[in-house]
């Protein structure tokens, strides 16, 4: 089904119209909505700010994914310099002097580090090497580990900790994207607002136009009929009022649409002047509030948000309790050193070293306030799932709503496109009525006056139809249309 814009003209021909119309639009581009929302809106800085965001949340969770990989890290202390003063005391006779000391020293270091994530652990390969140059005793030392493993490994608690931050981190960088896709839609939304607005405002201008030149040849025969009679002076006078209300109306109308052109380009960013397209697809399905509530449960970040949120009360909920109990680490290192006055010196026959320790924390008496904490954990915990219980219980009742005034508006649309073709044909047989002396000016008058009445009852369904239809696939995003979820419509390509 498609609306043209020089559909309904009565008793004038179809090119005046036009022409009149045609000659204030001026030269530009030529768009329709779909062109706008597939190419105009991808380019606007609000929509590429928000794939700059998209962005950096990937590249986060690219680098939370990374940070189980091994890596390898170079340190390297390229010169410090030491001076000191000490205080010796004389064995013999108690004196004190003051020794005046200057060192330089470098090292270097290279390790390869790996996280445990199953088990919350690092582990550590490495080797190192110190130089250390004492300028009062002109003498060198070399302090070398030439290989060494160190692993530091929470005793318990780690792979819960492990499980806690993978999932939070997945589900946050999903729900970033579902965040992307919905304000996308918005900005679709918003763009279809103000495309309609404008259209809408042309429709009312070239109906205006049309009317103007209806009454300008009503007010012709008006004349003719004044002068035999046909009429009174009276009758006359309402007609050549509601002719003056018809250039009226085509001034207002006209400094309407470009205002509401202004208003697109502007939130387009588009520096050419823009002509929007004769004709708008009205093809929209029947929707059910199940198949809403479906995708919308599926698709809504609502709905994953209030899992992250649950998820997240309860990560803080183990780690107060955690913080708050016996914690334990323990730590093994193994590795081989050697000193030495000479570099080749200092990797001949190196000694062994090991190290185990293990560390045990728990507090013992804190006046009640880790329990207070606990307790407070376990309380927010609670709140995020009565939260998260009811905003289901606030979208499902959004949900049929919106699905309610959407099947109404696309009732209401149908029924007042055909209210408005039958006002027109009214008129168009009023005039004829007129004509021939068979109606007053009075029941003329009338008819037009409910063209337009009618006029603003089909454009209002026409906006409302379009808004609430954009308003449920933003709310579920889902394109009925084309029948796919809009994720797969909204190409990521920055």
């Amino acid at each position: 089904m498609r609306i043209h814009v020089a559909r309904h003209i009565s008793l004038v021909p179809l090119f005046l119209a036009i022409l009149l119309l045609k000659s204030q639009d001026g030269v530009g581009r030529t768009i329709s909505l779909e062109f706008v929302l597939q190419h105009f809106v991808p380019e606007i800085p609000e929509m590429k700010r928000l794939y700059l965001d998209l962005e950096n949340r990937k590249l986060s969770y690219e680098n939370y994914r990374k940070g189980f990989l091994p890596a390898i890290s170079f340190q390297w202390d390229s010169f410090q310099f030491n001076r000191s003063i000490q205080r010796l005391q004389n064995a013999f006779d108690g004196s004190y002097n003051y020794v005046e000391d200057y060192s330089a020293s470098t090292g270097l270091n290279v390790a390869l580090q790996q996280s445990l994530g199953i088990t919350g652990g690092t582990v550590r390969i490495g080797t190192s090497l110190d130089y250390l140059h004492e300028f009062s005793s002109n003498k060198n030392n070399y302090t070398t580990r030439p290989f060494y493993i160190n692993l530091s490994q929470p005793l318990w608690g780690g792979r819960k900790e492990y499980l806690f931050s993978r999932d939070l981190a997945r589900m946050g960088y999903e729900l970033a994207f579902r965040h992307f896709v919905q304000e996308r839609s918005a900005l679709e939304e918003q763009a279809v607002t103000l495309y309609l607005n404008a259209f809408l405002t042309r429709l009312s201008q070239e109906h205006a136009v049309r009317m103007k030149l209806s009454s300008d040849t009503l007010l012709n025969v008006s004349r003719l009929a004044l002068q035999h009679g046909r009429i009174t002076d009276y009758e006359f006078n309402q007609v050549e009022l509601e002719c003056a209300e018809s250039e009226h109306a085509v001034i207002q109308t006209r400094a309407s649409y470009e205002e509401a052109l202004r208003a697109i380009q502007s939130f387009l960013c588009c520096s050419s002047p823009l002509v929007l397209s004769d004709s708008l697809s009205v093809d929209f399905p029947k929707i059910s509030a199940d198949e809403v509530l479906r995708y919308a449960m599926e698709n809504n970040p609502e709905m994953l948000n209030r899992e992250y949120t649950v998820l997240q009360a309860r990560y803080q909920s183990w780690q107060t309790k955690r913080e708050n109990r016996l914690q334990g680490n323990i730590s093994i290192d193994y590795g081989v050193n050697r000193y030495a006055s000479s570099f080749s010196a200092a990797y001949l026959h190196p000694e062994n070293r090991q190290n185990i320790s293990v560390s045990l924390t728990f507090p013992l008496f804190d006046w009640g306030i880790g329990h207070n904490k606990v307790r407070m954990s376990r309380n927010e915990a609670a709140m995020a799932e009565l939260d998260a219980e009811r905003s289901l219980k606030n979208l499902e009742q959004n949900v049929f709503e919106k699905v309610s005034l959407y099947n109404t508006a696309l009732s209401g649309y149908a029924l007042a496109r055909r209210s408005y073709e039958l006002s027109i044909s009214n008129y168009e047989l009023m005039l004829r009525r007129f004509d021939i002396s068979r109606i007053t000016v009075s029941e003329l008058l009338d008819s037009r006056r409910s063209v337009y009445s009618f006029q603003e009852q089909y454009y209002e369904s026409l906006y409302t139809l379009y808004t609430y239809y954009y308003q449920l696939r933003t709310l579920c995003l889902y394109d009925f249309k084309r029948h796919c979820d809009m994720s797969e419509l909204f190409v990521y390509n920055y």
